[in-house]
């Protein structure tokens, strides 16, 4: 048997997206996730950010953030820059962009451009392709 460290210190996922429908469906997929021991739910960028920069300074496991990029008021850009002022952000908080489409190449090299971001395709949200994600991106985390 393979020693999972998400078993042990099961992460925190927050859900930010403003259109309902989809939200409903990808939170319904997250909670059946095996790996994850919360789920919160924002449809405002600026309440997720509220909401998470306290619990950076204190928490000593994984947040996983699941956002879709096109947000009234703060975007998945500006949020992304707020979260990297945050303390402890890069070592607990990583940021999971939701896409519905192709990336350009200059949002792709943006976007790894910053250690604690990926990005997804939308359509993929099931329980099974997020308990791999949630692996990968905590097992390259305690590597690097």
């Amino acid at each position: 048997m393979v020693f999972n460290p998400l078993l042990t210190l099961k992460p925190m996922v927050a859900l930010i997206d403003n259109n309902k429908i989809s939200s409903f469906f990808n939170l319904h997929e997250i909670q059946k996730c095996k790996n994850v021991s919360k789920v919160v739910c924002f449809d405002k960028t600026i309440d997720a950010l509220n909401y998470l920069d306290p619990l950076t300074c204190i928490l000593s496991k994984p947040i996983f953030v699941f956002m879709t990029m096109d947000m009234p008021h703060i975007n998945g850009w500006e949020f992304i820059e707020r979260t990297q002022k945050v303390k402890g952000s890069k070592e607990y908080l990583h940021i999971i962009l939701l896409v519905k489409q192709e990336l350009y190449i200059e949002e792709e090299i943006k976007i790894n451009s910053y250690s604690n971001v990926s990005a997804i395709n939308a359509f993929n949200m099931n329980h099974e392709y997020l308990d791999k994600i949630l692996t990968k991106v905590f097992h390259n985390n305690m590597v690097s």
